[in-house]
């Protein structure tokens, strides 16, 4: 009876022992926090759209995220970038017919089989750097032609091959088998081009509409000697995966090419060692880096215009960017920057009905959890995804920074160091003069 009670007595405090000694988690190393709540409805798998209130403070990796419940428990998540994807169908075409008009233009039939939808053409031509225009024709049975539309082709590449392609024409939706396309020569084409390929697709798009912000033009500069107009932006916000900037341009008619460039600060900190030996902290401006290098353009055809003033920016997340428009020997354009683009990103988590959590942000040395959520969550969402509220955006009142690391014991007692040395020196000067003088004296 009395081992029984003791076993038992054991076990009770084990356990206590245990439970005492159980993680828990730390809300300290965290500068801000902010309420979810869960919609309330019948799905146990929700999402919440982080504003840029929470981005702006969060880490750029968002690896310093934690979800907590009512229990104090941390509650598993996965990030979600929401963009609007492009569902594409594609269909190739076989090319008869080709006729050259040397130094003007280059025809040929394009014939497609099934009559399946298109709304999109996609035509390639050889050579690079060059703009060219192109005409579009559809027949139903190859020998009646009818005015489809008409666009732009360009290439716009530097040595290096990156910058700006396009080889697709958007079309009213046809089910044509039969299109004839007429490209026209650029003014430093040889003379003869060559249509080398013709695809079709079928494109659409599904997903989140990108959200928007009115950047601020900090400043603009005409640069004379590079004959450039340069456009300083600030995006206001740091951490948003932006999709385009798009510009205002008052002309009718212009082509340019453009560049854009971006950086996170306006000035960085960096560690250089001085002549002394020791390192010390110096501010420089943060050095741009080259985002997009492009066209921007309004151009005229048969019908109103096409234009290209949405500049991409592929998902960076750099608060200031940079545009330098070339104007050659061109008017600077009148052009002003309309609206930031950027795609929401979202967490998702389990969550049901009215449930209350805890987001915690602010940490810039926190690490990406990881959780076996990562593996089926698209899973869980296809069968339904609930909302989620996010409010009351608000510092941590338990927050405690961490301390800095420690100097070294060279960094704390610099000066005392220089006076020893100092001192040292004084009594070796002394020590030699000493010496000196007893060797005159002795001889």
């Amino acid at each position: 009876m009395k081992i029984r009670a003791f076993v038992l007595a054991l076990a009770v405090a084990l356990s206590v022992t245990l439970a005492a000694a159980a993680p828990t988690f730390d809300t300290k190393p965290f500068s801000h926090m902010a309420d979810v709540e869960a919609a309330r409805d019948n799905t146990m798998f929700r999402q919440l759209v982080l504003p840029p209130a929470v981005l702006d403070i969060a880490d750029p990796s968002l690896a310093d995220l934690r979800l907590v419940n009512a229990a104090g428990d941390i509650e598993p998540y996965v990030v979600k970038t929401l963009r609007r994807e492009k569902v594409v169908s594609k269909y190739t075409a076989t090319l008869t017919n080709r006729t050259y008009d040397p130094g003007r233009s280059v025809r040929v039939d394009a014939t497609f089989h099934g009559r399946a939808e298109k709304n999109v053409l996609e035509i390639k031509t050889n050579s690079q750097v060059y703009k060219r225009r192109a005409l579009i024709e559809s027949s139903a049975d190859g020998r009646h032609w009818r005015y489809v539309t008409e666009g732009y082709l360009f290439d716009v590449r530097g040595g290096s091959g990156d910058g700006f392609v396009k080889n697709r024409i958007a079309i009213p939706t046809h089910t044509d088998d039969h299109f004839r396309i007429t490209v026209f020569h650029d003014v430093d084409d040889a003379s003869r081009v060559d249509i080398s390929s013709v695809a079709a697709f079928r494109q659409s798009t599904q997903g989140v509409e990108p959200q928007a912000i009115i950047p601020i033009l900090q400043k603009r500069v005409e640069v004379e000697k590079e004959r450039e107009t340069h456009l300083y932006l600030d995006l206001r916000h740091a951490n948003l995966a932006w999709r385009e900037i798009v510009l205002d341009v008052l002309e009718g008619e212009f082509s340019r090419r453009c560049t854009v460039l971006g950086r996170s600060t306006e000035i960085m900190t960096v560690t250089r060692r001085g002549e002394d030996g020791y390192e010390k902290k110096v501010e420089k401006e943060t050095p741009w880096q080259t985002v997009y290098q492009g066209a921007l353009y309004r151009l005229p055809r048969r019908e109103g215009s096409e234009e290209h003033l949405a500049l991409p920016l592929s998902g960076r997340q750099f608060r200031y960017l940079l545009i330098k428009i070339e104007n050659r020997d061109d008017k600077p354009l009148a052009v002003t920057p309309a609206e930031a683009r950027f795609s929401p990103i979202a967490i998702r988590f389990k969550g049901q009905s009215g449930e209350a959590f805890q987001l915690y942000f602010g940490w810039p040395a926190g690490k990406t959890p990881r959780y076996d959520l990562s593996k089926y969550a698209d899973s869980l969402a296809e069968k339904g995804l609930g909302e989620a509220v996010l409010a009351n955006v608000r510092a941590n009142p338990q927050y405690e920074a961490e301390p800095k690391p420690a100097l070294d014991w060279h960094e704390r007692y610099r000066v005392l160091i220089w006076l020893a040395l100092l001192a040292a020196l004084g009594v070796l000067a002394f020590l030699t003069l000493q010496q000196v003088r007893r060797a005159k004296a002795d001889s």
